[in-house]
């Protein structure tokens, strides 16, 4: 598949967008919005896709549009619940630090590889690529110790 401009791509996925909202994030009063936030999702996704990992752009943006629409039909039934703030609090440094304080003793929690990863990704706003590159392992090792190391912290904060 040779495409000439990003439209093009969007328009030949299209179809997948459509599907992926009526699988995973059925909101009819929102199907527009859903509609763009596929589109941009895609954008994104473009920008980050490497044909040198093997990986083929059909299969890349399948994976990644349907992770995107389930993250966002999470999202959006929290919302509806009323578990998700919909105005950002007001700053509040007392807060901040002792949230800070607990991100520290949280992380001191987490074996070596788990913390730098935590340490990479967020702090450093490294991408799974580049971190996998820096520790010689795999992109999906990479995120297995992300999200092991996140479970850990959220059960430390239990």
């Amino acid at each position: 598949m040779i495409f000439e401009t990003d439209e093009q791509i969007i328009n030949q996925f299209m179809p997948l967008i459509i599907s992926n909202i009526k699988l995973y994030a059925n909101y009819p009063h929102l199907y527009e919005d859903l509609i763009e936030d596929g589109k941009e999702e895609i954008l994104r996704a473009l920008k980050e896709f490497d044909e040198e990992d093997g990986a083929k752009l059909p299969w890349f943006l399948k994976v990644r549009l349907r992770t995107f629409f389930r993250n966002k039909q999470k999202y959006e039934k929290r919302r509806m619940h009323g578990d998700v703030d919909i105005e950002p609090c007001g700053y509040d440094p007392y807060v901040e630090k002792e949230q800070k304080i607990l991100v520290e003793q949280l992380l001191k929690t987490l074996d070596n590889d788990e913390r730098e990863i935590i340490e990479l990704f967020y702090f450093s706003e490294k991408t799974a690529k580049q971190i996998s590159e820096i520790k010689s392992i795999s992109q999906t090792r990479v995120f297995y110790l992300k999200t092991r190391a996140i479970d850990k912290m959220r059960n430390g904060i239990i």
